[in-house]
This record gives structure tokens, sequence and C-alpha cells, in this order.
């Protein structure tokens, strides 16, 4: 799927994972250009790059969907990322 992912950047949710495979200067122009406290991952294996929004939850509803979907290793994630 091809998208403007900047123009929405402020609409998605913490735990938003965005890979883009292959497109190395797409990935690069998103790395320098997100606002956004993003973790980012590169596979040189199988020319993938990874961007994980990693924020705390933005509210109780949030906190649910990602203990659900992602479970406590966001959490370690986030802990990692904010210290």
């Amino acid at each position: 799927m091809a998208a403007d992912v900047l123009s929405i950047e402020h609409f998605l949710l913490p735990g938003t994972l965005i890979v883009v495979d292959g497109r190395t200067a797409n990935a690069r122009f998103l790395r320098a250009n997100f606002q956004r406290d993003w973790l980012y991952y590169y596979s040189e294996d199988f020319d993938q790059h990874f961007f994980e929004l990693c924020e705390r939850p933005l509210g109780i509803s949030n906190k649910r969907q990602i203990e659900f979907c992602l479970g406590d290793s966001f959490f370690e994630r986030l802990a990692l990322f904010e210290s």
C-alpha cells in the first residue's frame, strides 16, 4: 500500500507498526521527517524497514488495546525508549 504517512502521523495510535519493504530512500525520508517517537529497525536480510510508534498510551482504551494486541513487550520497549 502506498500512502503519505507523514500527513496522517498525528492520527496514528501508539503501538502502530509501519513496514517499508525495500524503498530505502522512502524509509530514510520517513525516518528524517517523523515528528513523534518512533523506534526504527532495518533488516538487511529481508531489506525491510520497521517503524514502531513508541509513546505512552493515549488513554485507558488505547492502553487496553496495546495490552491485548502487543502485550507487555510494548511497555518494556517503551521503558527502554524513555530512559
